[in-house]
């Protein structure tokens, strides 16, 4: 059977594409917008430098400790079975620590 892929869009809404990010203890707040909200069931999974960080249902994750430079996050939608059905584009930041 087809599962639909009943969302448009994925995107990280925080930080901002190729924005600054100034933290010392290199602390950052990932936020990331669905459309439609996010479907109970449903999970976000976030990848940071190409390493997958955290799968959770929400839409904020924070990271800690994270170094100094330029970093590439991107978010997915994974359904209930482990499939990934969407990928936002990816967003770049940079941290001044």
């Amino acid at each position: 059977s087809v599962v639909s892929n009943s969302y448009k869009s994925i995107s990280i809404t925080n930080p901002s594409n190729d924005s600054t990010v100034r933290s010392a203890p290199g602390n950052v707040t990932i936020s990331v917008a669905t459309d439609p909200t996010l479907m109970p069931g449903d999970q976000i999974r976030l990848i940071v430098n190409g390493v997958e960080k955290k799968t959770a249902a929400q839409t904020a994750f924070s990271i800690q400790n994270m170094d100094r430079g330029t970093h590439t996050i991107t978010a997915g939608i994974v359904k209930p079975d482990g499939r990934l059905i969407l990928m936002s584009q990816p967003s770049v930041f940079h941290l001044k620590r």
